[in-house]
């Protein structure tokens, strides 16, 4: 019984519950128990990271640069994503129950992460290890499911549900990327540098 309410849940036989259909991970199985544990992290880790940075004042003048507002581009897409697919998903008559809790769980979860980004900049401190980890998890996990988003195009056609996930795993390498090689330099070792190298 408890089966057979996960697939109505998920959908028909081509989006049952899973974990494989014809070979690859369901779709369901992806959004709940692949990209899932991503979204409980940082709404768990994310929740510490906070807690932390609340005791730390904020800088009087916001950090702002490049890299920060293509950060912040990214991840304000990456928030937006998810509905936008899912939008595109239900008005192509291939959307599923499931979604209108994967959706905006993962909607949430990005949003939150650039929030978690703001605070630490804010404080003009590099992104920290949750980030990290969240971003980098997050390709981990839709490389993973990359293969089931381009076998069900072949079944259902390559339109504009198949290439917004393209796009979707874009973005998804381009935070990553942004964070890992280009995190966020403070002024105040910036600062330091410039005094060594005025007294060499």
């Amino acid at each position: 019984h408890a089966m057979t309410s996960m697939n109505e849940f998920c959908g028909d036989a081509r989006n049952a519950w899973g974990p494989m259909a014809r070979g690859y991970l369901t779709h369901c199985f992806d959004d709940l128990l692949v990209f899932g544990p991503t979204y409980i992290f940082i709404f768990i880790a994310g929740s510490f990271r906070i807690w932390s940075l609340l005791p730390v004042r904020t800088v009087p003048d916001f950090p702002y640069s490049t890299l920060h507002s293509a950060k912040i581009l990214v991840l304000g897409w990456l928030g937006l994503f998810p509905m936008v697919l899912f939008a595109l998903r239900y008005a192509h008559g291939v959307h599923d129950d499931f979604e209108w809790v994967a959706k905006p769980l993962a909607s949430c979860a990005w949003i939150y992460s650039l929030w978690i980004l703001n605070m630490e900049v804010a404080r003009d401190m590099p992104e920290g290890w949750v980030l990290k980890a969240f971003f980098g998890s997050s390709v981990i996990a839709s490389t993973v499911s990359l293969p089931t988003v381009v076998i069900s195009a072949e079944t259902t056609g390559y339109g504009l549900v198949f290439y917004g996930y393209i796009f979707h795993y874009i973005l998804y390498l381009a935070i990553a990327i942004l964070a890992y090689r280009f995190e966020h330099r403070p002024r105040a070792f910036d600062q330091e540098e410039d005094n060594f190298a005025s007294v060499a």
